[in-house]
């Protein structure tokens, strides 16, 4: 049985056009593949791997963050896999937000009035060039904080943002 069969989706689920969706800048380094002389080889590759399940028994069991996650490290696997999530956000009207989506939407929340608190604990991987030193500054010798936001787990450090 084809993963298209087992899944109740049409053929145009695993298609060239979906597969050269599913490529990723790393992946070439990640997968050890040259995706610039081997591209329609390897979308090649991932289209008979999704006429095929077998590959997907091949897997590596890993524990992140305390729960119990799956890895493959064939790259055809992960195509089928990362094609398989498109058709499934598309087909369901699953819409991704973007970073300016979050931010408007943060920003909306504290326009309401409506009493919460936001945090933000991990600022350098969420805004790659905003200057942290003068943020931590701000941040601290204000009264916008909690002083419970301010207080470190680990000593007299400050606040617990990391950067």
């Amino acid at each position: 049985m084809s993963l298209l069969q087992n899944c109740g989706m049409s053929a145009a689920a695993f298609n060239r056009y979906s597969f050269a969706r599913a490529l990723r800048a790393g992946d070439s380094s990640r997968f050890g593949v040259d995706l610039k002389e081997d591209r329609e080889a390897e979308i090649a590759r991932a289209i008979e791997c999704a006429r095929d399940l077998t590959g997907l028994t091949d897997y590596v069991d890993v524990t992140v963050a305390g729960k119990s996650c799956v890895s493959y490290s064939e790259y055809p696997i992960t195509l089928v896999l990362r094609s398989l999530a498109n058709n499934i956000k598309y087909r369901n009207h699953v819409k991704m937000p973007s970073r300016q989506d979050i931010v408007k939407g943060v920003i909306q929340s504290f326009k309401d009035a409506t009493p919460m608190a936001a945090h933000r604990r991990d600022i350098k991987s969420f805004y790659e060039s905003i200057p942290l030193d003068i943020i931590k500054d701000r941040l601290i010798g204000t009264a916008t904080l909690s002083p419970s936001a301010t207080k470190s787990p680990f000593g007299k450090s400050g606040m617990s943002v990391s950067a």
